[in-house]
């Protein structure tokens, strides 16, 4: 009979095996739910994340394009 000690390092380690595979097919699952244009920034905004998430800054992004037309006065009501 196998000893307690081995029986869970096994565990363990089918554990580990069967979470990294869950891993892998939840990333396919949510790469194809995002369509191909819109991919690379989500990508980008996934890693500013982590970075955040890391205590590290996040790269600078390119300022964005100013909007056409100026905004609307706040009525006072």
């Amino acid at each position: 009979m196998a000893s307690k000690h081995g029986m869970k390092a096994r565990l363990v380690e089918r554990l580990a095996h069967w979470r990294e595979r869950l891993d892998a097919w939840n990333g396919e699952l949510a790469s194809r739910s995002v369509p191909a244009e819109r991919r690379e920034r989500v990508s980008e905004l996934a890693l500013n994340q982590k970075a955040a998430r890391a205590g590290q800054r996040a790269p600078s992004t390119p300022a964005k394009a100013p909007r056409a037309g100026r905004k609307r006065p706040r009525s006072s009501a």
